[in-house]
């Protein structure tokens, strides 16, 4: 399953957050506790307690905490990526550059650090059941080219529905399931989710009939390999006059 790294900072984030003592989730870098600035107050407190000012949750108006949490930052040595505006607005890109450089400054890595679970750290586990988290997990395990981050939204125009549905494809009754001895014949033997072209779908005599040139010239295969996502073309040929390996290679490339 392959993670945005955005959705990485924001589940590092909501972790250290967590530490603090934070008791709300942190969703996307321009929600609304990010533009309060308390988040940033609690993760700077966390993160660099030797520089915390306990006068920066007491101020009541958003941009002047914005303020002192940016000069909370560069006491830290934090390269400012952003404005008071910025926080204030919720500015995405820079509001996640910006904790991305904190958390290169002080990643929050630590022996003493107690023990919360990866799922604890996702940004929606308290907003959605087990049953729909768990259906997400599964969704974005089948290798999907795209992430799927709210089962909701995402799935709503059946696209990417329908994709995990191919993904997940049922199997025929009497394709094998193991490796083994097959009945039809003995270059069907693999496993059958894993296989990268099916054994008899005749494929080369359609060809054939779409180019009379070929006919009876090609044949189509089966084969059981470690990585699924390939092709493979099986081509053979004679040749009118002798060629060297090199030769041949140039003529295909």
């Amino acid at each position: 399953m392959s993670i945005p790294p955005e959705k990485i900072l924001l589940r590092w984030m909501n972790f250290q957050l967590k530490k603090a003592g934070y008791k709300k989730t942190i969703t996307n870098f321009s929600s609304k506790n990010i533009k309060d600035g308390e988040a940033y107050v609690h993760l700077l407190n966390v993160l660099a307690p030797e520089h915390s000012n306990p006068s920066i949750l007491a101020a009541k108006d958003p941009s002047q905490r914005a303020k002192l949490v940016l000069e909370h930052a560069d006491r830290m040595g934090c390269k400012r990526y952003l404005t008071v505006k910025d926080i204030v607005e919720g500015s995405p890109n820079l509001n996640l550059a910006f904790v991305a450089h904190i958390f290169q400054l002080r990643n929050g890595l630590s022996s003493q650090t107690k023990q919360i679970s990866f799922l604890e750290t996702s940004p929606d586990d308290t907003q959605i059941s087990r049953e729909e988290k768990a259906f997400h997990f599964w969704l974005n395990s089948l290798g999907n080219s795209t992430y799927i981050d709210n089962v909701f939204e995402d799935l709503r125009k059946g696209v990417e529905l329908r994709r995990s549905l191919l993904l997940a494809r049922m199997l025929p009754s009497t394709q094998k399931t193991v490796d083994g001895p097959p009945s039809k014949d003995w270059r069907g033997g693999r496993a059958a989710s894993f296989d990268i072209i099916p054994s008899s779908t005749g494929a080369a005599k359609a060809v054939g009939k779409v180019l009379p040139a070929l006919n009876g010239k090609l044949t189509g295969m089966a084969f059981c390999v470690p990585t699924i996502d390939v092709s493979v073309v099986d081509l053979t040929v004679r040749l009118e006059k002798g060629a060297s390996h090199d030769e041949i290679k140039a003529a295909i490339k």
